[in-house]
């Protein structure tokens, strides 16, 4: 059988009567059942012919013929075999996990976990000073993580009687709440008048940074600013 003549060129090579055959015959035992006819009235199969020297399909309906001399007909099914039942036919009912909570079909976003208050603050300057929250209409120091495994602070804290020196321990997080490396943030002291750095390390303590920065902690130190990923993944509970 001739080679095609028109058409791209990289498909003329390829593109024979036989090759379509061949195709067509591979897409007929898929689908399942397909077979070859010039005739019939079902509406369940699709009709066509192909050129046997351009290899063009060309849809017909259902009980017209193909040209002889110039096509073969093929019919097959608009529809294939039903497959076997899968094992997990249906979801209904079953729990959520992960970022999600409720049942399917119907799963909501889990919200995220209650405020862990913080109650064992740090020393802030010597000789006993320790960090306390601000009180007030302040919020108090605490902290979340959320579904995706984002640790967020919140919390106003003083320093009573003077500022707070830097490389002090503020408080610690527990395992699973705190970064795989170092993260370093902006914290705004005596009400935004002033700004300090703190940072969060693999041990989990959050300690303040230069001194220079910490002018007004003995009013106001804010930890809003303090948002960091848990890390390892998988581990202690991180996500």
């Amino acid at each position: 059988m001739p080679a095609v003549t028109s058409g791209p060129r990289w498909l003329r090579p390829h593109l024979t009567f036989a090759n379509v055959a061949s195709a067509l015959a591979l897409f007929v035992a898929v689908a399942g059942g397909a077979y070859a006819a010039t005739r019939g009235g079902s509406d369940d199969l699709i009709h066509a012919c192909v050129n046997k020297r351009t290899g063009v399909i060309r849809r017909v309906g259902a009980g017209k013929h193909c040209r002889k001399s110039k096509e073969v007909a093929l019919v097959w099914n608009k529809r294939g075999p039903q497959g076997r039942p899968g094992t997990n036919a249906t979801l209904n009912g079953v729990l959520a996990g992960g970022a999600l909570a409720g049942t399917y079909p119907n799963p909501r976003l889990a919200r995220p976990e209650d405020w862990h208050e913080v109650t064992n603050f740090g020393v802030c300057r010597l000789p006993s000073s320790h960090w306390q929250n601000n009180g007030g209409v302040l919020a108090t120091a605490a902290y979340y993580r959320d579904p995706l495994g984002a640790v967020h602070v919140k919390g106003s804290i003083q320093c009573p009687g003077g500022d707070a020196a830097s490389g002090y321990t503020i408080f610690t997080f527990p395992p699973g709440y705190r970064p795989a490396q170092s993260a370093y943030m902006v914290a705004p002291a005596n009400y935004g008048s002033s700004f300090g750095t703190v940072d969060v390390g693999s041990s989990g303590n959050l300690t303040t940074g230069p001194a220079s920065g910490l002018v007004g902690t003995q009013n106001n130190l804010s930890l809003d600013n303090v948002q960091f990923r848990c890390g390892p993944s998988g581990v202690d509970g991180c996500p």
